[in-house]
């Protein structure tokens, strides 16, 4: 945890322990809070509580930032000045509109085979003098592809959380402090299995515990350079959204779980049925989650349409 220097900080440090008691990470929550620290400390040294002049202050050193980021820096503030309220009832407590509503609608990039395709090929290209990097990058992304996991789960990996035998990944206290077991396919556990094996040559390291995939210093990935690296590979392969931008390493997710309602539809599934299934998988609360990642074309619309009418067909013919 950082180290907060004002008089509020020993309440910042309760306040981040408490709710992360409760299930929550906070890392954003951490960095704005050492932020409004460091301006209390500069700008407000003798300050006793927190007033609506020190926040509106803070706020005007996020001028430059972007509106959706101080809406946020502005909810973590305003969580930490209502549970400093229990301790000081003179405590100010930011009104929720101080700020205008920032809302940024991202589109999402359904990423196609021929577009993997095209990123593998630059990631093969990697560092020749070490093949290692080249085959990380490739297993990576082919593992994005394949589970939708997040990012940060893929880097997180232990050598112990993939049972390629069973095939069987292990998700370690991802959101929300959540795990769940990830099934493989035979062909992604051979995938894992062959990149272990040239780790394993190059690095001689079996210890359970330690990182999955390891980048050119051989250990684990920070999420900075992972991300940074797959959108260079991205720009490189000329895989880019309509704004001519490399798409976000988290589109994997939305691409997969649309593939996925895409073949519930071909097989002739119930998606009611199978949806709660998919929401387990990609380590979702509920349903409500998942729907967000679905981005049905208009061809899978059409199917939708065509088999609701016909359920509706039945079910007036069972009535007449």
């Amino acid at each position: 945890m950082k180290r907060f220097r004002s008089r509020f900080g020993h309440y910042m440090k309760r306040h981040l322990l408490l709710r992360r008691s409760l299930g929550y990470i906070l890392r954003g929550a951490e960095y704005t809070l050492s932020d409004f620290d460091r301006y209390v400390c500069r700008a407000h040294p003798r300050a006793r509580q927190v007033t609506r002049k020190i926040v509106a202050g803070y706020l005007e050193t996020t001028r430059s930032l972007a509106s959706k980021t101080r809406c946020d820096r502005l909810t973590n503030v305003r969580q930490f000045c209502r549970f400093l309220f229990l301790f000081d009832p003179e405590t100010y407590i930011p009104e929720a509109r101080l700020l205008p509503v920032g809302r940024v609608e991202v589109k999402a990039h359904l990423y196609t085979e021929a577009e993997l395709g095209a990123l593998m090929h630059e990631a093969r290209q990697l560092y020749p003098r070490d093949p290692l990097v080249s085959h990380t990058y490739v297993t990576i992304l082919g593992l994005l592809w394949v589970t939708g996991l997040r990012i940060s789960e893929v880097r997180r990996l232990d050598l112990d959380d993939a049972d390629l035998e069973a095939g069987v990944l292990t998700i370690r206290e991802s959101k929300f402090k959540k795990s769940r077991l990830v099934p493989l396919h035979r062909s992604s556990c051979e995938a894992l299995r062959r990149y272990r094996e040239h780790r394993l040559r190059v690095l001689g390291d079996t210890v359970g515990d330690r990182p999955f995939f390891v980048n050119r210093r051989r250990r684990r990935f920070t999420n900075r350079t992972l991300l940074g690296t797959i959108q260079v590979l991205a720009r490189r392969a000329g895989v880019l959204t309509l704004d001519g931008r490399p798409p976000r390493v988290h589109d994997f997710r939305h691409a997969y779980a649309t593939r996925m309602l895409a073949q519930l539809y071909r097989d002739g599934q119930d998606p009611l049925v199978r949806l709660p299934i998919l929401a387990t998988f990609l380590g979702h609360a509920n349903i409500a989650n998942t729907q967000v990642y679905l981005h049905p074309p208009l061809d899978l619309l059409a199917k939708a349409g065509e088999r609701f009418a016909a359920h509706v067909a039945i079910a007036r013919r069972r009535t007449s």
